[in-house]
Order: C-alpha cells, then structure tokens, then sequence
C-alpha cells in the first residue's frame, strides 16, 4: 500500500489567465493498493464509478510507458470541494498518473507527469503547482507544456471564501468574449508583467496593484452571489487583494500579518450568501508519493 497527497491549486491569480497558478494547503488524499480490479471508494459521486479521472489518468500512463495495467483499490480522502475552482480534478489527473508508476514498480519521471496531466486537462495551469508546488507560470510552447516556478515570499497567507453552490467551467468559460480592446490586454500585461517580481520581493503595495484584471473577472464575478460582500470585507480587513480561483466561484484572498479570522467568519456567517471560510498557506512542496 501506498498513500499520494495531492494539493489543491488555484489558477490565473487574476491577472494572468490561463497562466498564473498557486498549491495551497488543502488535499485530496488517495491510499492505493494493488487488486485484481479496479475498486474506487470516495465520498464524490464522480469518484466512485470506473469512469473517473484517476482511472482514465492512470490507463492514459500506463499507454504511453507501453505497459499492461495492474488492478487497484483506491481509497480517497476528498478535502478538495469540487467543480469550485481549486483544481480538484487536477489532483486526481496527477493522483492517477503517479498511481500508474507506483503499481508498475517504475520510477516516476516527474516532467512526464506534468506533460501527461496537461494534456489530458488540456491546460497546465493547475497541474503545474499540484505537482511542483509553490505558484507557477505555466504554457504550451508548439507541443510541448513547460512551467516556471515563482519564488513567493512566504509571509503571505491565504483565504479561500468557498460558496456553498457550485458553478461549472463551462459555465465559467461561455460568459467571456471572443475579443478584447487593446487598452484591456495592455492593462493585464502590466500586471502579470508585475505580479511574480512584487511576490519574490514581498512588495504588497505592487502586489495589490497587479491583483486587478479585465480579461475575465469582470464578466465571471456576475455568476457569483455576494462576490461583492466578500470583496468589501476583505477591504475592511486589510487584505492586500483579492481574486477569483480558476473559473470560481471560490475567492481568495490574500493577506500578511495578523488578521482576526474568527472575527471575519462571524462577519461572513451573517450575509446573505452562505460561504466559509478556510484559513490556509501556499503549499511549497507539490505533490507528495
């Protein structure tokens, strides 16, 4: 038996679309042991049929390493909500991809993972932190996926405001244009020019500035119920600034310092949209195995 711990993520950090990525200290926890079948056990419905993720991921390694798959019980400890925004697929993906190596006894090639998770998610920008940890810049280059990872002053901290109602990528996707003025694309090229220099050096003035975008919050933030209300008490609460995870509709925000948490729950128990809260950090280490 074995046991991978795989981070939740969150992609674009505002301004940089389909690019920016961060691991938090939240997991998804899959204990694996080999077996005559395939047998998965989860409180998600999506997870406990032979049509999941983790299964399509891992038959998808065991093609290109050319190598019969072993049959597996798998055990999953879900942390990560789902369909919220914080990669919760792209820990499965790479769950499943690692768990074709580990049953096969082949040593895991890491860069492998990271090629084989992006293309069956079609995009890297999750993948990449679930994997490599810390916040990451990730892209597709012709064929091939690569990454870079940005060094992040550790004094930041995160909190995920996570809605009780789902909304789907698709969804998420539909309400963006098909184009945008030049004026828009210059201001988020400032800010994601920004972003990685003001995170390595700990500048939260610039930070705050480059947390801003008109790519597509602005036209997802009207599918969310009491975006709004969370912005305006993260303002109240010294935040440096605040951003829509991935497609959302989970918020995070982030902050430096001491800030009363207990006290901002209770604030957030009392509006109209139900949301919680869950104090968290950057995960620096990526998937464990």
């Amino acid at each position: 038996m074995f046991e991978i711990k795989a981070p939740a993520t969150s992609a674009n950090l505002c301004c940089g679309f389909d690019t920016f990525g961060l691991a938090v200290t939240l997991y998804n926890t899959f204990k694996v042991e080999k077996c005559d079948k395939f047998i998965f056990d989860g409180k998600e419905e999506d997870i406990n049929n032979t049509n999941n993720l983790i299964l399509t991921s891992m038959l998808t390694t065991c093609r290109f390493l050319n190598k019969k798959p072993i049959g597996v019980k798998v055990e999953v400890k879900s942390d990560v909500p789902s369909t919220r925004g914080l990669g919760s697929s792209a820990t499965c993906v790479v769950a499943g991809i690692i768990m074709a190596y580990k049953v096969l006894n082949i040593e895991v090639d890491i860069d492998d993972v990271f090629n084989i998770a992006s293309s069956i998610e079609g995009h890297p920008d999750n993948v990449a932190p679930c994997i490599f940890g810390g916040t990451t810049l990730s892209y597709k280059e012709d064929t091939e996926f690569k990454y870079y990872k940005i060094h992040t002053n550790k004094k930041y901290r995160i909190c995920a405001f996570i809605p009780r109602f789902k909304l789907s990528t698709k969804k998420a996707r539909n309400v963006l244009p098909d184009k945008y003025s030049r004026e828009d694309v210059v201001f988020n090229i400032q800010r994601a020019s920004l972003l990685p220099l003001s995170l390595e050096r700990g500048d939260s003035e610039f930070v705050k500035d480059a947390l801003q975008d008109r790519i597509h919050e602005p036209y997802r933030k009207e599918l969310i119920n009491g975006y709004d209300d969370i912005v305006n008490l993260t303002k109240k609460y010294g935040f440096v600034g605040t951003y829509l995870s991935g497609a959302g509709p989970t918020i995070m925000g982030v902050y430096e310092g001491n800030i009363n948490l207990r006290k901002l729950d209770y604030d957030i128990k009392k509006l109209k949209d139900k949301y919680d809260l869950y104090p968290l950090k950057i995960d620096f280490d990526g998937v464990k195995y």
